[in-house]
């Protein structure tokens, strides 16, 4: 779903997670994205929050009149609450209910007054800020914020293994961007895949390395990687063959941290694994 964010919506998540810092928060709720969207103030959603009347400044004074203040230092594993996620899941909805393929920061707007239990929507909702009226006029509004244009598709990958090693999640990535991420994201977003159920033995809270892989994909630049497509999964064929195992995403996983991808390596030694003690228990792991 991640790919399909405009640049905008995309920033709005990042300011949300900036905002929750700020606010000694170790995780991105309702009230972080609203934050973000009203920091965003060229987007559709602040648009139309202006349009219906409901000043940014406001917005942003009675959130943080309510917000609750934390005392979390900023860390790397900042996830979302369920209620967050739950606007993400909306925002698509709505998008998809708008027949556009691409989600922005009007959908999370419209997301979190749908969501309406939340800290967003209930400031939303004492603002006078109402879900019919905001529909109207997102529909209302010219389509100026495109998304990327879709890469070409992911190659076939028959020579290493079966289609299975890579979940279809995010199949349409250009070969040369951000693979490393990308590449990550792909293996452990499948919770019954071999590279989830590898380091969930290990301890590893998978949901969390998710999303911090994610904000990542949304916080940096997409740029060149110095090892390719090819060149990672020839490793991770190699190694399975090493270990005399079938390729899987886990051995996707174990060539990123054994070509030190950052910032992937970071995260997983962060939560206490590293390259060697990977491969170990890939040994021990009966085929």
């Amino acid at each position: 779903m991640w790919q399909r964010f405009t640049e905008r919506a995309r920033k709005v998540v990042f300011y949300a997670a900036e905002e929750a810092i700020k606010f000694g928060e170790g995780y991105v709720s309702t009230e972080h994205l609203l934050l973000g969207l009203v920091r965003e103030t060229d987007g559709m959603g602040a648009r139309v929050l202006e349009q219906l009347g409901c000043s940014l400044n406001r917005v942003r004074a009675e959130v943080e009149k309510q917000l609750p203040r934390g005392d979390a230092r900023a860390k790397q594993d900042m996830t979302l609450t369920p209620r967050a996620k739950r606007v993400i899941d909306l925002a698509y909805n709505e998008a998809r209910g708008l027949a556009v393929d691409y989600i922005g920061t009007e959908h999370l707007l419209l997301g979190m007054l749908r969501e309406g239990d939340g800290l967003a929507g209930r400031v939303l909702k004492k603002l006078h800020v109402d879900l019919d009226r905001a529909r109207e006029a997102v529909a209302a509004l010219p389509k100026r914020e495109k998304i990327e244009e879709p890469a070409a598709p992911l190659g076939p990958i028959t020579p290493y293994g079966p289609k299975r090693v890579l979940s279809p999640m995010l199949l349409p990535i250009r070969q040369e961007i951000a693979i490393p991420e990308f590449l990550f994201l792909l293996c452990i977003t499948d919770p019954e895949g071999m590279a989830a159920r590898t380091l969930r033995e290990l301890h590893v809270n998978v949901s969390a390395l998710q999303t911090t892989t994610e904000l990542t994909l949304m916080r940096k630049d997409q740029r060149t990687c110095e090892a390719t497509l090819d060149a990672i999964l020839a490793k991770a064929s190699d190694l399975a063959n090493e270990m005399q195992k079938p390729l899987s995403s886990a051995f996707i996983v174990l060539a990123l941290l054994q070509i030190e991808a950052e910032p992937i390596v970071s995260m997983i030694e962060e939560a206490g694994v590293n390259a060697e003690r990977y491969a170990e228990h890939l040994r021990k792991v009966e085929s």
